[in-house]
C-alpha cells in the first residue's frame, strides 16, 4: 500500500512540475510579447523594392497580421507571379525593434507550375506611438528543390496599424 501511495505522490509531483514548467513557459512567452510596444495586430504596408527586376513595379501593398506568441501571416497585391499567402515567425529584439522571417510558395502565372519558395527576412522599428513602422527587408528565391536562385532583392517598408471602425448602425 505504501508503494502505491509513493507512486501516486511521485506521479502527482511530476504532473505539478510539468504544469508549472508549461505555465512558466507560457507566461514568459506572453511577457516577452507584452514588454514595450506591441506588434500584435494587422497592418497595411507599402513595400518599395530597392532593386526590382526589369519590368516589375517598384511598389506594392501588403497586409501583415501578427499574433501573440510569434506567428505572422501576410498577403499582397503583387501581380508578377501567383503566390500563396506567406506564413512566418516574429520576435522582439528591442523595445521598438522586431525581426521577422516569412515564407511563401510561388507559381508560374501562365502554367501554375511551382517556381519554388520565397523567403523574406525583415527588421522593423515601431513608431513611438506604436501605430506605424518602418522596415528593411531582404528577399531570397529558391527553386522547387530548395536551391537559391539569383541575387537577393532588397526592400523598404512603411506600415500603418489598421484600426477597428465601429459600425455606426450597430443595434
Amino acid at each position: 500500500m505504501s508503494k502505491r501511495i509513493a507512486i501516486a505522490i511521485a506521479s502527482l509531483l511530476v504532473s505539478v512540475a510539468v504544469a508549472a514548467a508549461v505555465g512558466f513557459s507560457s507566461a514568459s512567452s506572453a511577457a516577452s510579447s507584452t514588454e514595450g510596444l506591441q506588434l500584435d495586430g494587422t497592418w497595411m504596408v507599402t513595400v518599395t523594392r530597392v532593386n526590382p527586376p526589369p519590368g516589375v513595379a517598384p511598389t506594392f501593398k501588403s497586409l501583415l497580421s501578427y499574433a501573440r506568441g510569434g506567428v505572422m501571416i501576410e498577403t499582397s497585391n503583387t501581380g508578377t507571379t501567383r503566390r500563396g499567402p506567406a506564413l512566418g515567425q516574429w520576435e522582439r529584439i528591442g523595445n521598438d525593434l522586431f525581426a521577422t522571417s516569412m515564407w511563401l510558395f510561388r507559381f508560374d502565372p501562365a502554367t501554375g507550375v511551382s517556381l519554388g519558395t520565397q523567403e523574406i527576412d525583415r527588421t522593423m522599428r515601431l513608431s513611438a506611438d506604436g501605430e506605424s513602422f518602418t522596415a528593411v527587408a531582404v528577399i531570397h528565391f529558391f527553386d522547387p528543390d530548395g536551391h537559391l536562385v539569383g541575387d537577393a532583392l532588397h526592400a523598404t517598408e512603411a506600415g500603418t496599424r489598421l484600426a477597428i471602425n465601429r459600425n455606426p448602425d450597430q443595434p
